[in-house]
């Protein structure tokens, strides 16, 4: 038995008060502590013997290091669970909403020019079935007068800056008209920020007369949607909006109503039973992680430089190159180098391109020029970036692309003129047998066969179909400058 590995004196000891219960007991030698001693009878089963033995050699053999690097593991996923959990709590929708409307959760702020007016708001109770609400009202004197009321839930604040952009805001109130004159006025949501008070709507809703409640609602509001009371363009200045990005101030929440009068004063009078309010914060997520996310995924993009301009449409470039995107949006005044944040919905257009059709652009500031990849024909493209037909999620790359994915990236490549098909489009060739499809930039000068070209764009492609019927995701510069 001098093969056999030591046994801790804790275990023999409790081997024998268990072996000391039966009729032929085992006594261990106790000369060599670290070595089973020769066993006095040979009664003991073999399966206990073995048991012991075995359980001896796993014991030893689970080293410290081992142990160790268990617990770093067990740590790392925690943490890693931890901030899933975390991220989807962030870009979770708030809601609140109040129904009883108790004067210490609300007060009033009235905004008046020319002749003004005045404004009323506090709570009532309905008779004999006990409901609070809170009664309104709105008088504007003989023109010229504007008056505007903001009735502000205290209990509410969301500052962008430190609790994350706000992608939309919804709105839901339940009112009745008490005067008749609600068309007289206009209802609608509101929100404060620093100081300076924004309106959307009015709410679709002019009912007058009504003798029971009326559902009002708005959904889905953007920054651009509220207009600033009192504005330096007017009253009701549609010019000028909240700033819902990460950099926006502390925002306070409620509703308004305002009126405006050219001749005779009117007074105006409604109750409000009901008020919810939903803030949709999306996730911030960097340009380089944009794209894993699904179609439809509402985001903010933070940490992006404009690398090209094409129209109402542009592209950003992570600071590092490693990912771009296009961002698509109405109108902007950018240009290459600027540092912007935007809000937007992701999707994916019809040459297989995944895009941002932003509704909020928030530059700011300069974020240097971003210099261009160099690369051959060959490598533009490139193949499948973690691509979800599914879904959407990644970016789909070019038909027989090899490498990284370069899609959205600002690039420098080569080639002669291989040819012209149209005004504005050619193709070159930098000897690699490609066929790259380029995109000149507007009021470029049209190239000719045979012309060497040196090109800087954007790496995109475009969805053709062969004279077979099969579908292909051929390359495409978008040249921005020709050389």
């Amino acid at each position: 038995m001098n093969g056999v590995r030591p046994i801790p004196g804790d275990l023999t000891e409790r081997l024998r008060s268990v072996l000391q219960c039966s009729t032929r007991c085992v006594v261990l030698h106790r000369s060599q502590p670290r070595r089973f001693s020769r066993l006095r009878t040979l009664r003991v089963p073999t399966v206990l013997f073995w048991a012991v033995k075995t359980w001896q050699r796993v014991r030893q053999r689970w080293s410290l290091r081992w142990r160790q690097a268990l617990a770093h593991f067990i740590t790392a996923c925690s943490s890693i669970l931890l901030l899933a959990a975390s991220s989807c709590l962030l870009s979770a929708p708030i809601h609140r909403s109040d129904t009883s409307f108790s004067d210490l959760h609300w007060d009033t702020t009235a905004v008046m020019a020319g002749n003004g007016g005045a404004v009323a708001g506090l709570q009532k109770t309905e008779p004999g079935n006990g409901k609070t609400y809170r009664s309104v009202s709105l008088s504007v004197n003989d023109g010229p007068a504007w008056v505007c009321a903001f009735h502000r839930y205290k209990d509410l604040a969301h500052a962008p800056s430190e609790q994350g952009p706000v992608a939309a805001l919804s709105f839901r109130q339940r009112v009745t008209d008490i005067s008749g004159w609600i068309d007289r006025g206009r209802f609608g949501p509101a929100v404060r920020q620093t100081g300076q008070i924004y309106v959307a709507g009015p709410c679709p809703w002019t009912r007058s007369g009504t003798d029971g409640w009326s559902n009002v609602s708005m959904i889905n509001l953007r920054a651009h949607d509220f207009a600033q009371v009192r504005g330096p363009e007017g009253f009701i200045d549609h010019t000028r909006h909240p700033d819902f990005s990460s950099m926006g101030d502390k925002l306070e929440f409620g509703f308004a109503w305002w009126g405006s009068s050219q001749d005779a004063p009117y007074f105006t009078a409604a109750s409000v039973q009901e008020w919810a309010v939903t803030i949709d914060v999306p996730p911030v997520i960097p340009v380089a992680d944009v794209k894993r996310q699904p179609d439809g995924e509402e985001v903010c993009v933070t940490g992006g430089v404009v690398s090209a301009v094409f129209g109402s449409a542009f592209y950003l470039s992570a600071p590092d190159r490693s990912k771009g995107i296009r961002v698509e949006t109405l109108r902007h005044d950018l240009s290459p180098g600027t540092s912007v944040s935007i809000i937007g919905t992701l999707n994916t257009n019809a040459d297989s391109e995944r895009y941002v059709a932003a509704w909020q652009l928030f530059p700011d500031g300069i974020g240097g020029a971003v210099n261009p990849l160099m690369m051959p024909n060959r490598a533009l493209g490139g193949a499948d970036q973690e691509y979800d037909p599914i879904t959407g999620a990644g970016q789909r790359g070019v038909t027989g692309g090899v490498g990284l994915n370069n899609i959205g990236l600002l690039v420098r490549t080569w080639g002669i003129v291989q040819m012209v098909p149209q005004q504005g489009v050619c193709i070159i060739d930098d000897g690699s047998g490609i066929g790259l499809l380029v995109m000149l930039p507007e009021g470029a000068l049209q190239p000719s066969v045979g012309d060497a070209l040196v090109l800087r764009g954007i790496s995109s492609c475009i969805r053709s179909v062969t004279p077979e019927g099969q579908e292909r995701l051929d390359r495409v510069l978008l040249a921005a400058e020709v050389q």
